[in-house]
Formats: structure tokens, sequence, C-alpha cells
């Protein structure tokens, strides 16, 4: 699998178990994803995958996340988000189509409040806006590591881990906090059983914290240039 000492560019998508397969199933799976339809085209002028860290996820049996570590090329280290399931591989690039096809084609199971917020976790860093993905922070160290800069003032202590309710109707309701551009915000939303996750509320703490320590480019995440970098 490459360098597997070179260090990730940008943190994790979201909070999870993720781990890095090893030994022949690390280089299958490599071997598999380097000439999938979907990853392949971002290999093909030179950048080669040096390392990979995937993690399952509950409310899709047999589907699980996955993020590629892509050197060369010519360019900074990136990390390339991905599905990796029944079909194959499938690029997370910011879209909620592919999310909601597959609840629509294989069914979503939300029976638990730990697939619950496990989804909700998934969806809101995998669903982007004008500002980038809704990232849940549910501590401190979970701030610091999308920031790269220590929670200060209103941030330190203000994330906690996600509060579950049900509602009256069919819906379940989730407290969090959330880290948007350079906002933070208190936020609830709502689930219902098909996988639609819905803002019911949000009220601002700051607009002026540090945003992410990277940015988006489709499937891609970079470490955001320094102040005065030129690229």
């Amino acid at each position: 699998m490459g360098h597997k000492n070179q260090s990730w560019p940008a943190p994790p998508l979201f909070e999870a178990d993720w781990r890095e397969p090893s030994g022949r199933l690390g280089d299958d799976l490599s071997q598999r994803l380097a000439v999938s339809r979907t990853l392949m085209p971002h290999l093909a002028f030179g950048g080669r995958m040096a390392r990979i860290r995937m993690t399952a996820l509950p409310f899709w049996p047999g589907w699980t996340a996955g993020e590629a570590l892509i050197t060369g090329a010519g360019e900074d280290d990136r990390v390339m988000a991905f599905l990796y399931g029944p079909f194959g591989a499938e690029l997370l690039d910011g879209r909620s189509d592919l999310i909601h096809d597959i609840n629509e084609r294989r069914g979503i199971q939300l029976d638990t409040d730990a697939r619950r917020q496990a989804y909700l976790r998934f969806f809101t860093s995998a669903v982007r806006g004008d500002e980038g993905a809704f990232f849940l922070v549910e501590s401190d160290a979970r701030l610091a590591e999308l920031t790269g800069k220590k929670p200060r003032g209103a941030a330190r202590g203000l994330g906690h881990p996600i509060r579950s309710r049900p509602a009256e109707d069919d819906r379940s309701l989730h407290e969090a906090v959330v880290l948007y551009g350079a906002a933070l915000f208190r936020s609830t939303f709502s689930i219902l059983p098909g996988g639609m996750v819905m803002m019911e509320d949000d009220q601002i703490v700051t607009d002026e914290h540090p945003g992410p320590g990277f940015t988006f480019d489709g499937a891609f995440r970079r470490p955001t240039p320094a102040k005065g970098d030129a690229r």
C-alpha cells in the first residue's frame, strides 16, 4: 500500500472506528480500488494510494466508508473519500443523491439510537452546503482535530455527544453542536425512517471561529494553504 508512515493531511470525515487494512487484505483492497471505474480516473496521471482507512456503516450492512491518501501527480497530498459496497466504489463528493439512492435501493436500518447517531455523523459530513460540510463536534478534541487549533472562548467545552430523543411522530430528534465554515451552532436534526435528515433548529454560538484546516475539491480534501502561500 505504499509508504505507510506517510501522515494523513486531513482528519477523518466523521468520527467512527476507522482502521487501516494491512497485509494481504490491504494489498487486495488497494488493487481493487486502483482499477475501479470510480477511482481509477483520479489516479490515471501518476497519483497513487499511499494509505487507506475504512469504517463499517452499521445503518447499511455490507457497506463501508473509506478514505485514501493520494500522493504524487505533481500535487500536494490529498484525501479522497468514497463508499465501498455491493455496487463497488462510489465517490463521496458532497452531493446527497448517492446516499438517497442507496437508501431507496438497499434500504436503511435506523432501529436503534446508535445506528441513527452513526447515520447523522455520516450524513452531515458527507453532504455539503456553500461553506462545506456540517461537522458534528462532540468534544474539544474533535474540534481541535478539524481546525488544527485548540478551542478557546465560547468554543471551549461546547461540544458534546449527540443527544437523542423520539418525536411525537415517526421522526427521531437529535441535538448536536455543528461546525459549518467559521461558525459554531447548537442544532437540532430530525431523521425520518427512510433516511431523510432535516435541520429543525439552529442557534449560532459564534461566527468567528477558525474553520476546518482543509478545503474540499469534489471528493478530495486538501490542507488549507497558509496565508501568504502562493499555491
